[in-house]
């Protein structure tokens, strides 16, 4: 599997939170190093299997969780960040060759199967204003990063 090339990404800040503790409020935000400043896609035609990664100002070490049968998030061990997104897209490749669908319309469906997968994953958790973040930016540049001939070429 050959990754493509990192593309640089503007991410917006994610809402402010606030809580009031003693009459005073505080405002968190979060940290340039918690928003990914590139993205880049790779697809093994062996495995079937779609890439999403996102690089950060610093690296670490991630744990892949398994959200279902079709997607795994890689999670930073340290920081709970989005460093990847992984996607089993070989039922998707199959149906859209057999329904002869255009390259933009594989594109959506594999990004609204991995926004599926992030939203129940981090439904509720302190980071989802994060991820989603993370996940805009990929949105943003799927044709870039879900470009491989290999995988478009489904006619």
């Amino acid at each position: 599997m050959t990754s493509g090339p990192w593309i640089r990404v503007s991410v917006p800040q994610p809402k402010a939170s606030e809580q009031q503790s003693k009459g005073v409020v505080v405002s968190y935000h979060y940290s340039p190093h918690d928003l990914p400043v590139a993205v880049r896609g790779s697809f093994d035609a062996g495995s079937g299997r779609v890439v999403i990664e996102f690089k950060y100002l610093d690296t670490e070490v991630f744990d892949t969780r398994q959200i279902d049968d079709y997607v795994a998030l890689r999670i930073g061990k340290n920081s709970a960040r989005l460093l990847g997104m992984e996607l089993n897209a070989r039922e998707i490749i199959w149906e859209a060759r057999t329904s002869r669908s255009d390259s933009k319309q594989i594109q959506d469906k594999m990004m609204s199967k991995l926004s599926g997968a992030l939203r129940r994953y981090s439904q509720g958790n302190k980071d989802q204003e994060m991820y989603s973040a993370a996940f805009q930016a990929a949105k943003q540049k799927q044709n870039k990063i879900l470009s491989d001939d290999r995988l478009v070429a489904v006619g």
